[in-house]
Parts: C-alpha cells; sequence; structure tokens
C-alpha cells in the first residue's frame, strides 16, 4: 500500500513560504547589491572616457555644451 499524502494546514503553508522566502531573500539581495556596484563602474567607466574624449576633441568647450545641451531632434548639427 502507498503512503497517504498528509494534508497541509494553513499555518504549515505560510511557515513554508515563510521559510522560502528567508531562503532566497538573501541571494536576492546579494545579486542586487553586486549588479549596483557593477553599474557604478560601468557609469564611471562611462565617465571617464566621455572626459578623455573631450580633452582629445578640437570642438572648444562652449561648442561641446551646445551640441549637448540642444534637442536631438532638431536639425541643427
Amino acid at each position: 500500500m502507498g503512503r497517504t499524502k498528509k494534508e497541509l494546514t494553513l499555518d504549515e503553508k505560510i511557515e513554508k513560504a515563510q521559510a522560502k522566502v528567508l531562503k532566497y531573500s538573501e541571494p536576492y539581495h546579494n545579486a542586487i547589491a553586486e549588479l549596483k556596484v557593477l553599474l557604478d563602474q560601468k557609469t564611471k567607466s562611462q565617465q571617464q572616457c566621455l572626459l578623455e574624449a573631450v580633452a582629445a576633441s578640437k570642438h572648444s568647450y562652449d561648442e561641446i555644451m551646445e551640441f549637448i545641451q540642444s534637442d536631438p531632434d532638431a536639425d541643427e548639427w
């Protein structure tokens, strides 16, 4: 004969769900923290690249600022 399956009570189901949340919450939060660090590193790298491009550019500061602040949909450039 096979075993009979025990029906879990609502409280037992809640406890199991809470345990599952606790089990997966730490890795989730660690992954979020790692993602934030990586995105920050990417942003800093892009900023450094932009600064280097501006420094190497033959355009003046005013020309670069005008371009950056211009409307990209306008046909000025």
